[in-house]
């Protein structure tokens, strides 16, 4: 892609459209402006009044090879119908976040992943949940991967993340169903 930029220098002037028009000069009548022109036609104070630059500027732009995630369908994490309030502490219930990452030609192997989301009230580095007092903590590995933070890896490996429930220490939680929702981002780095 060319980009080209052009650009006006002028002094004294007004410039529009690019083109400088110089108002000192067009005010000299035109017997005035012949002998002016033929002093003043070598001297570099002259030359400076009417200056238009154009500057060229070619950039080439790589766009990187898009990768594709979970063959662009949704990831979901179902924890199951058998939670029980009392045991949601950040450990139990465990599952982990099966995705697929294909990055075809890749231009670099250095990588990185985010989950973009909404904080929980009780954490904001978990993920909110519908239920009140209810958040998701992501891992990596079995170690903390906080939401809207970046984590570096180095394709074709790709991080192993788990979610859990976890929940504010005092509250009640209702019983039902919940849901969250965040969007995973791979960047090369």
């Amino acid at each position: 892609m060319t980009v080209v930029f052009s650009s006006s220098i002028c002094r004294n002037s007004v410039c529009h459209n690019l083109v400088c028009h110089n108002t000192a000069i067009r005010l000299v009548p035109m017997v005035m402006m012949a002998f002016i022109g033929a002093t003043t036609l070598f001297s570099s104070s002259a030359w400076a009044l009417n200056k238009v630059a154009m500057v060229n500027v070619t950039v080439n732009i790589f766009a990187a090879p898009p990768c594709v995630i979970n063959s662009n369908s949704m990831i979901t994490v179902d924890f199951g119908d058998d939670l029980l309030t009392s045991r949601i502490d950040g450990v139990n219930y465990m599952k982990p976040v099966n995705y697929s990452l294909n990055c075809t030609a890749a231009a670099s192997n250095a990588m990185k992943m985010s989950i973009k989301g909404d904080g929980a009230a009780l954490d904001a580095s978990y993920l909110r949940t519908s239920n009140t007092g209810l958040g998701i903590k992501l891992m990596n590995s079995g170690q903390p991967f906080a939401l809207n933070t970046s984590l570096n890896f180095t394709y074709p490996t790709v991080p192993v993340l788990q979610a859990v429930p976890i929940k504010q220490t005092s509250a009640a939680l209702a019983t039902g169903l919940f849901t969250a929702a965040a969007t995973m981002v791979v960047e090369y780095q």
